[in-house]
């Protein structure tokens, strides 16, 4: 994945988290820097969370994505 590539993979990332965790929505930290919020405690940096991938083959979106899961089933 092009260097290039890695915030719009983000940001689909995000549109994925938000469209199936509940109450996930979008956070803004500063502009052009969007987060997704999962939980009262959990923040997921998807453009990080792209971005490693294009120097490591792991973790996967889909592992990544199954991480944010059983965080937010850990989340009280």
């Amino acid at each position: 994945m092009p260097a290039d590539l890695a915030r719009p993979v983000g940001m689909f990332y995000g549109d994925l988290l938000t469209h199936t965790i509940p109450a996930a929505h979008w956070e803004v930290v500063e502009e052009g820097y969007p987060l997704v919020r999962v939980s009262r405690e959990v923040a997921v940096d998807v453009v990080r969370v792209a971005l490693r991938r294009l120097a490591t083959p792991e973790p996967t979106l889909e592992q990544n994505y199954a991480h944010v899961l059983e965080l937010v089933r850990q989340e009280p």
